[in-house]
């Protein structure tokens, strides 16, 4: 899901507060959706299929016991039943994100097909941009060249094809550039950014090219990423602290569940928990390892 340490480490230095519980909701409803998908056969695999549109187009509380049934998720029935965690947007996209990741051709024609109109409730533009994203990356997902796949996302830097959601696709493109560390896309992310706001454009190349930087370290991607949080946790005195690059990392490794991972996650959030001065730098550390945290609770 897009960036759910950002949200809650938002909240968290903003001074926001009940952000544990406000975040629970977006990940519980993630972490049930991938129980659903973990569960996955080749006999189950159409069921669960329709089980991710159902949740997709908002109908998470009409599934039926037979479809639970088929889709082998039967023994999960009343976690489906908790109320709203399936119902939110980022939620919904989430289930279109998994959709993509399915890359069969109905998972494509129907990501391909997806409609506004076919997706009811006050955010249905957060879920169909997330059903395009879901299609640009089920189509990358089916380039079997990294070069080819670098391609693909410079091209769909260079040509916005989808008028609504187009804004969407080219953020999400320009991430995967940044993460996966690819320098030789510079001139075209660079040229891509000449328009629009330029103070803040500016600033995200600046950030790219700090991402690059770190996943470019280390051939070991964790490595790589752990390191840089052991640094700018090592390095909070003097200069104001690069907050975007910890939720970052942060947000990278989150994604990976390897115990490697987990254990730089666990390492970042006692070193900041050590930190004893109160200086602005310390304070938004401390935040940014209670947004970890936060993930982390049931």
């Amino acid at each position: 899901m897009r960036n759910r340490v950002a949200v809650v480490a938002f909240l968290i230095l903003a001074g926001g507060i009940c952000e544990a519980a406000t975040y629970s909701v977006l990940h519980y409803g993630s972490l049930l959706i991938d129980r659903i998908v973990s569960a996955t056969t080749v006999q189950t695999a159409p069921a669960v299929f329709q089980v991710l549109r159902e949740i997709a187009e908002g109908r998470s509380g009409k599934l039926s016991p037979e479809l639970k049934r088929a889709a082998g998720i039967a023994a999960i029935d009343t976690s489906l039943e908790k109320a709203g965690f399936l119902d939110d947007a980022e939620v919904r996209a989430y289930a279109l994100e998994k959709i993509g990741d399915i890359g069969s051709d109905e998972a494509i024609a129907y990501l391909k097909a997806l409609r506004p109109e076919d997706l009811p409730g006050s955010a249905g533009f957060t879920v169909y941009a997330g059903a395009k994203i879901a299609y640009q990356r089920a189509l990358l997902g089916r380039e079997p060249d990294p070069n080819g796949q670098r391609a693909f996302l410079e091209g769909l830097l260079q040509h916005r094809s989808d008028p609504l959601a187009g804004g969407n696709i080219f953020s999400w493109a320009l991430s995967e550039l940044c993460n996966r560390g690819s320098v030789v896309s510079m001139p075209i992310i660079e040229k891509a950014l000449e328009k629009g706001d330029i103070p803040s454009n500016i600033e995200r190349i600046k950030s790219c090219e700090a991402e690059m930087t770190i996943v470019n370290s280390n051939p070991d991607r964790v490595k790589a990423l752990g390191s840089a949080l052991d640094s700018l946790t090592q390095a909070h005195t003097g200069t104001p602290l690069d907050t975007q690059l910890v939720i970052w990392a942060t947000d990278q490794l989150s994604r990976d569940n390897s115990k490697e991972a987990q254990a730089a996650l666990e390492r970042f959030v006692k070193n900041a928990a050590a930190l004893q001065d109160d200086s602005p730098n310390v304070r938004d550390l401390k935040g940014l390892a209670q947004a970890y945290k936060a993930k982390t609770q049931p």
